[in-house]
């Protein structure tokens, strides 16, 4: 009975399917592929289109006061005019004062011989 089984289930091993049914086969499982890929890329450019769309729209209809940002008024888009910069600048008032420093020349090397020695380790 064993050897019946083992002979029937070489002979059900042997059995190959037609050659024109393996090659149509083997061309639908390699055409497969490239599909899925173009439809993951496409569906990935749509979806960051209709995210852009979305956040521009948000923002297009007042989304500044969802988020409690501060709009862009005419006194911020002012403030970058360069003429009104330059105004600004010119009236500027900047008080420099300097201090005299003095520095014994032995302290000095000390300090540079010190930043030497530890450069050298």
């Amino acid at each position: 009975m064993a050897d019946q089984m083992l002979k029937i289930l070489k002979n059900l091993k042997a059995i190959q399917p037609p050659s024109v049914l393996t090659l149509k086969t083997r061309a639908d499982i390699l055409s497969i592929s490239p599909r899925r890929r173009r439809w993951f890329k496409e569906s990935l450019m749509f979806s960051a289109a209709l995210a852009l769309t979305t956040i521009t729209l948000f923002f297009a209809s007042g989304g500044f006061n969802y988020l409690n940002l501060p709009r862009p008024t005419a006194n911020l888009l002012s403030s970058l005019n360069q003429k009104n910069l330059i105004r600004e600048a010119q009236d500027l008032v900047i008080e420099i004062q300097l201090a005299e420093a003095r520095y014994s020349q032995e302290e000095v090397l000390a300090q540079i011989n010190r930043a030497l020695n530890e450069l050298s380790l």
